[in-house]
Parts: C-alpha cells; structure tokens; sequence
C-alpha cells in the first residue's frame, strides 16, 4: 500500500514538473516571438532612416549648387560693372573645387549590408532532439531553454548595436539639417543683394 502511494506521489511530482517545463517553454517562444517583432521594426526603422538622410543629402547638394549659381551669376554682375578688370582676372581664374559630400555616418552601409539580416521571424522552439539520444528530460530541456535564451541575447544585441549606429545618424542628419538651413539663408541674402546691384546697374 506504501509502495503504491509512493508511486503515485512521484508520478504526481513528475507532472507537476512537466507542466512547469511547459509553460516555461510556452512563455520563452512568446518571448522569441516578441523579440523577433521588435527586431523587425528596429530594420525597418533603420532603412526608413536610410533613405531619409539620402534624401536631405540631394536637398543639401541642390542648395550648393543654386550656391554655385549664386558665384556665376556674382561674377557676371561684377563683370558688367568692369568688364576689362574681369576678363583679365578670368584667365588665371581657378575651377573651385567641387562640393564633397561629407562621409556618411557609420550607420549608413551598403543596403546590402543592411537588408542581409532580414529578420525572420521565430515562431517555434529549437527543434527537440531524437528520441535515440539518451539525454534525461531535464538535460534536454535545460538545453532548449538555453538556446532559446542564447537567441533572444544575439536578437537584443543586435538592436543594440542598430540603436547606436541609428542615433549616430541621426546627429548626422542634425548636421546635414544646419547646413541645408545656413545655404538656404545665405541663398536668400545673396540673391536680394544680386537683385539689389542689378536694379541699380540697369537704372543707370
């Protein structure tokens, strides 16, 4: 009678201890799920990043080259006001140098660097080994736990590093921002004293 209340306290533990593994299992691959989410949207937000500071770059390139324009049309206002003293100064004038685009942050790669990692999203636990594999359950499942937990480490490390690499760009695109602000500024003033020297030469 001992012997049979012992085993069914001991088959009782046993479930016990399965339901346990079970839900220890159930809330690691909602926890995969949501870090396999969250890494998606931080690539996505990464490229959209991307692509936002190849845009402010053409609209800080086209601002320099309505600077440009600006010099041009400068010199041919001078030019009409003395056109001997300009012409004389034209043949030992320089091609300044063109404007050079300042290196991109270091978060901004080849996107085919950036898009190789496209998150996929984990939906299961790693696979449980063959039967034929004489692990005990605890080791097997100690083993599943820890390469679901070595996976999400790898998923938030890699959020990690694009969360730094991603401010990193953002303070470049501060820069690109000031410098867009100060040719539009500049732009502006040049081109009322330009209109300002025309009006006069033309009123003479």
């Amino acid at each position: 009678m001992e012997n049979i209340y012992n085993e069914e306290k001991q088959d009782s533990g046993k479930q016990e201890i399965a339901e346990l593994q079970n839900k220890c299992k159930k809330a690691l691959k909602n926890t995969l799920k949501i870090a396999a989410d969250a890494n998606e949207i931080s690539m996505y937000s990464a490229t959209k990043l991307n692509e936002q500071t190849e845009q402010l770059y053409k609209i800080e390139d086209e601002t320099e080259k309505i600077k440009d324009n600006l010099d041009k049309t400068e010199h041919a206002i001078n030019s009409l006001k003395n056109p001997l003293l300009f012409w004389f100064k034209g043949l030992f004038r320089q091609n300044e140098p063109t404007h050079i685009r300042p290196a991109f942050a270091n978060f901004q790669k080849n996107k085919e660097i950036q898009n190789e990692g496209r998150c996929q999203i984990i939906s299961d636990l790693p696979k449980e080994r063959n039967s034929d594999i004489k692990n005990d359950g605890l080791f097997q499942f100690n083993e599943e736990i820890d390469e679901g937990l070595d996976q999400i480490g790898d998923m938030l490390k890699e959020m990690h590093n694009r969360a730094i690499s991603m401010n990193t760009a953002l303070k470049n695109q501060g820069g690109i921002l000031n410098n867009i602000d100060t040719n539009i500024n500049s732009n502006n003033s040049r081109m009322k004293d330009q209109r300002t020297k025309l009006e006069k030469f033309i009123g003479k």
